[in-house]
């Protein structure tokens, strides 16, 4: 989702440049300035010249102006090695005022044991400023496929996910067809 200030509108502009170097795509792109919001650009680098792997930073502003602008970057990374593939992430959201930056981590290991056969472990931690506590999330889950049948069950466990900082858990169970 765009940041609640974004002025993303019909006059946004984006560019994929041409490969300059192999494995390295960029884009870049333009928004013109609007009612009380000002021009911006933002870009992203993704290098995937590796077999297995990807690299991506990504970095842009709200748009509003002056100093009521709020800057994002994004950098992740993912590894692929045989049947094991990890991957992580971080968002970083510094607002204006700096008294509700925010910060989102994450990380995913994934195991195929077999074609049929999936696991999957994953965690996340999202921080704000002035707030007591973070939100931390986990996630084991597994799947399992035989011709076009597909079950999956996952466990999801979150701390501080509410105002009161509670510990919640949920499974789900599920069941696709493929025709």
């Amino acid at each position: 989702t765009k940041p609640t200030e974004s002025n993303a509108s019909a006059k946004t502009l984006l560019w994929a440049l041409p490969s300059f170097v192999d494995g390295l795509d960029t884009k870049v792109s333009y928004t013109g300035a609007s009612a009380g919001k000002e021009s911006q650009i933002a870009y992203a680098l993704t290098y995937s010249g590796v077999e297995g792997v990807s690299v991506s930073y990504g970095s842009g502003s709200s748009g509003g102006v002056g100093s009521a602008e709020t800057n994002i970057e994004t950098m992740k990374a993912s590894f692929a090695f045989g049947p094991i593939t990890a991957a992580m992430s971080i968002n970083d959201i510094d607002q204006p005022t700096g008294t509700s930056d925010e910060e989102q981590s994450s990380y995913k290991l994934s195991y195929s044991v077999s074609d049929e056969l999936s696991v999957s472990y994953g965690s996340e931690t999202h921080e704000t400023t002035g707030q007591s506590f973070d939100e931390e999330f986990a996630q084991v889950a597994v799947s399992y496929t035989t011709g076009g049948l597909t079950v999956s069950a996952s466990k999801t466990e979150a701390e501080n996910a509410t105002d009161s900082g509670n510990e919640e858990s949920m499974w789900s169970l599920g069941l696709s067809f493929a025709f």
